[in-house]
Order: structure tokens, then C-alpha cells, then sequence
């Protein structure tokens, strides 16, 4: 029997099959599972894949004719306890744009959700277009952002000239906000009206990257089968017309070696790791 580890299932456990069936004793629980058998001398799947939850009962996933609801992934992989451990940083924050980089007579123009922990987005309110911005924490408390993504009123990603690790595009890079520190500041080189801003908070690099690479599969009787693949110029994928009921993999190939298996619940259309 296996489970899922980054990129196929990995046996962990083993059970003799006798009149056709196999048993698996000890296994742990809310996790999915798939039982393998040597198909001439390969391991090829002999169950559809299954989770098994609190309760012991058994909850298998397979296509049941229809299609699922449009989903939107910000992530590759879920947020773990290593990402919570740091959550006293992960939090608020505030942009200033200026015209002149000293910051003289600043505007604050959008502020940071208190408690999102990853990724998101917030709207930009500006009295006119600036050159300069610059990410802010409230004099008590420390901001720490990896990637910061400008949006301007035609929904088109405008990039600064000179920039910090906010606009390196490597989201294992983070920049540490402490009051109103000088150090930073973006160039946009000329002054620009922006709409939202998308943010990628310090974490695992697992947050879905414009410009990389995503790949969507889902599972069906005879093994994994590719449903699409993504470039996307934000920090979010939305997928539309894969199958329902089934099991699904999100893979990045552009970094990291963490993807994962998820569900979606038919009930809420919500996506849900496995």
C-alpha cells in the first residue's frame, strides 16, 4: 500500500492478498492511500486511490461522469508548521508612494491584511501616480515580504526599474520591514498609477510564481493523465473542465521538488490537500 510523496506513491507498507483481497493493518489515518501489486514484475495500481479518515471509514476517488467546478490554486503545496512558526512576521504592513525618494510627503496607498499568512492581493488607492513605493510596518510590529507584483487600471503587471529582493522573483528571498525604513524602496523609474498590488509573504517557495511553469493531472482508472498546463502573470491559477470526483496533482517545474495530490469537494467546489 503507498502514498503520495512529491511526484508518484511510494509503498509503505505491505500485505498478503488472499482470495482477492489484501489487508493492511495500522494504517494511519486521514490519508490517502492506493494499493500496488506486481504486474509482471512492475507496480502497477490494483485500487482506485482512497482516504481514510478520522473515523476509519473509507472514502475512494474516482470519475463520475461530470465535470468539477472552476478551481483557483494559489499554492503547489500546503502550508506546514514551519510556515505558522514565523506567523509573528507573516502579518499587516502598509505601501507608501512617493515622488521623490526621501519619501518627503508620502502617501500611504494600501495596507496588508493583519493575519494572511501566504499570498493575496490588495487594492491600490492613490491620488495620483508615483515613481517611488515602498513596503512599511507599523513602528511595533516587523513585515516580512517575499514578492511584491504591481498591477496597473488595464490589469497589466508593471514591473519597477530599481528594486529589492521584493522584485527578485525568487519567493525563498524575503525583505524584513521594520517602521518606516529607508532602506528597499521600488523605482518605477517613472511615476505610475497602479490598481492592486499581488504579495507572496515569506514562506517555503511554494506559492504559486508568475512566469513559472504549473502542470495539472488527474487521476483515472489506469494512472495519472495531463489535463493542462500553466504560465500564469499572476499569482494564482484558476483550472476549468477537469473531471469530477476524481483525485488531482499539481506539479511546478520551474522550482522546488515539494507537489501535491488534492481533492475538490463537491459540495462547495473548494479545494482540499490530500
Amino acid at each position: 500500500i503507498a502514498v503520495f510523496d512529491n511526484n508518484d506513491w511510494k509503498p509503505v507498507y505491505w500485505g498478503k492478498a488472499r482470495f482477492g483481497k489484501a489487508r493492511f493493518k495500522g494504517m494511519g489515518r486521514r490519508i490517502t492511500y492506493i494499493a500496488l501489486g506486481y504486474v509482471d514484475d512492475e507496480l502497477m495500481p490494483i485500487s482506485r486511490p482512497f482516504y481514510l479518515d478520522a473515523q476509519g471509514q473509507v472514502d475512494e476517488f474516482h470519475m463520475d461522469g461530470r465535470l468539477a467546478p472552476e478551481i483557483r490554486i494559489w499554492r503547489k503545496y500546503p502550508m506546514f508548521q514551519h510556515v505558522f512558526k514565523v506567523h509573528d512576521v507573516l502579518h499587516g504592513g502598509f505601501l507608501e508612494a512617493s515622488d521623490n525618494a526621501d519619501f518627503v510627503g508620502a502617501e500611504i496607498v494600501a495596507s496588508f491584511p493583519e493575519w494572511s499568512l501566504t499570498s493575496g492581493y490588495v487594492e491600490v488607492s492613490q491620488s495620483r501616480p508615483y515613481r517611488y513605493w515602498r513596503l512599511c510596518a507599523d513602528d511595533e510590529k516587523m513585515c516580512d515580504m517575499a514578492e511584491l507584483f504591481f498591477y496597473d487600471v488595464a490589469g497589466q503587471r508593471v514591473s519597477p526599474l530599481m528594486g529589492s529582493v521584493l522584485s527578485d522573483g525568487d519567493p525563498l528571498t524575503n525583505y524584513s520591514a521594520d517602521g518606516r525604513t529607508m532602506a528597499g524602496y521600488l523605482d518605477f523609474g517613472k511615476p505610475v498609477a497602479v490598481e492592486r498590488v499581488a504579495y507572496v509573504r515569506r514562506g517555503d517557495g511554494n506559492a504559486v510564481m508568475p512566469g513559472d511553469e504549473y502542470e495539472i493531472f488527474y487521476w483515472a482508472d489506469d494512472g495519472w493523465k495531463h489535463h493542462s498546463s500553466h504560465i500564469p502573470d499572476d499569482i494564482y491559477i484558476d483550472v476549468s473542465g477537469l473531471p469530477s470526483g476524481t483525485l488531482y496533482y499539481i506539479k511546478g517545474l520551474s522550482r522546488g521538488v515539494q507537489h501535491r495530490i488534492f481533492s475538490i469537494d463537491a459540495t462547495t467546489g473548494e479545494m482540499q490537500w490530500r
